[in-house]
């Protein structure tokens, strides 16, 4: 939730409860003052507890899309991993005796795992192929994404299915996910770039230093090119106020 709206939200909430509440006291027969002095007092509560549920609104949706981006990181790194650096990360991961049985693979007293986090969709030739995998114990398929019809025959074939978000979980509750990420290395493209440069956020560096312009221009003897960049300065910021990116 942007800022303006919730003080817009906050604001709202005060003077639904203070003009009902105003007029309740003046026409019980209390001074206009004292009617005031409570009808703002209630408006005030109001608008505390308002604020303070839009507040913790507010900080669960940064938390979750904080969550979400990192989720997505970890995804793209564990998909450029090697399979052997694969099968060790998720090794590391997992609740110990774990010991490796293949390539991509890994088991433990009573689960058999198969390490499928790639770009690719697992597909049904994937679930087959681990199907056929000799072995009583559970199996517990890890994967980034799978198809439907895949998951159905996961389903027919008894095996667990571990997509996106609970390896994620998995990672994040052992306190075992990547200091660094790889995508992390990848130098910004030119869109990012934009993005960072015209973000809403840099509205009031604009604005500042436009006004910083346009103050020094009073103190030279050659005005016209502070309030020329200063004009620009302004101008971005309102522009980037209204038009740049979230």
């Amino acid at each position: 939730m942007k800022k303006t709206a919730f003080l817009s939200n906050v604001t709202f909430a005060f003077f639904t409860v203070f003009i009902p509440t105003l007029c309740f006291f003046r026409y019980s027969g209390l001074n206009l003052p004292f009617s005031l002095f409570l009808g703002s007092l209630c408006g005030a509560l109001a608008a505390t507890a308002t604020g303070f549920l839009l507040a913790k609104k507010r900080r669960a949706l940064f938390l979750k899309k904080t969550d979400e981006k990192e989720k997505e990181k970890f995804l793209f790194h564990l998909a450029m991993l090697s399979d052997a650096q694969k099968t060790e990360l998720v090794q590391s991961a997992l609740p110990p005796p774990v010991v490796r049985s293949g390539k991509l693979r890994l088991q433990t007293d009573d689960s058999l795992y198969a390490l499928q986090l790639s770009f690719t969709p697992v597909q049904c030739d994937d679930v087959a192929r681990f199907s056929r995998h000799k072995s009583e114990k559970q199996k517990i398929l890890l994967c980034s994404a799978i198809e439907e019809n895949a998951l159905l025959l996961c389903e027919q074939l008894q095996i667990q299915v571990w997509q996106a978000e609970k390896v994620y979980q998995l990672f994040k509750g052992q306190n075992k996910l990547p200091k660094t990420y790889l995508s992390d290395s990848f130098p910004p493209k030119k869109r990012q770039r934009l993005r960072l440069c015209f973000s809403k956020r840099n509205a009031k560096r604009f604005l500042v230093g436009g006004s910083l312009l346009f103050l020094t221009a009073f103190l030279t003897p050659f005005p016209f090119y502070y309030f020329l960049f200063g004009s620009g300065l302004l101008v971005c910021a309102v522009l980037t106020r209204l038009f740049g990116y979230d």
